[in-house]
């Protein structure tokens, strides 16, 4: 019994020193100007709000998004439309997003939508596969380089 019990003693203390000095160690893993920031994990009631679309109402602008029982929203919005074409990036319904989140100062879950959100030309450049959902027949990358 003497013997477990140093043996936890030696875990413990070994647990202790790896809690102590990994944080440390990677508190600022590219140097000086890049130190993390720690936040807390996000707590409470979110509000699912539909995908964003052009056109569409932003997700934040919901009585939901301003009840003060809700401490956030679930923005989800398509691949597609963040990246139309390779290196070309739009964030302008991101930035909607955003701005309204800083307004309301409330916190945003971020979902980017793949599969069949995916932008048109990687589907010319990727091994596709096929899939049925909701009765509709998707083409969509494979997730994973199949050679």
């Amino acid at each position: 019994m003497r013997r477990v019990w140093l043996g936890l003693l030696r875990n413990s203390a070994v647990m202790a020193l790896v809690l102590w000095v990994v944080p440390a160690a990677i508190a600022s893993p590219f140097g000086s100007g890049f130190e993390a920031v720690e936040k807390p994990l996000p707590r409470g009631l979110y509000h699912s709000a539909g995908p964003t679309r052009v056109g569409a109402p932003a997700a934040l602008s919901s009585a939901a998004s301003e009840s003060p029982l809700v401490h956030g929203t679930l923005v989800r919005i398509a691949w597609s439309t963040l990246q139309a074409a390779p290196s070309v990036f739009d964030f302008t319904l991101l930035d909607r997003e955003f701005g309204l989140a800083e307004t309301l100062q409330t916190q945003i879950s971020l979902g980017v939508l793949d599969a069949w959100n995916q932008p048109a030309w990687l589907l010319d450049e990727c091994e596709s596969f096929e899939f049925t959902f909701q009765s509709n027949l998707v083409q969509a990358c494979l997730p994973w380089d199949a050679h």
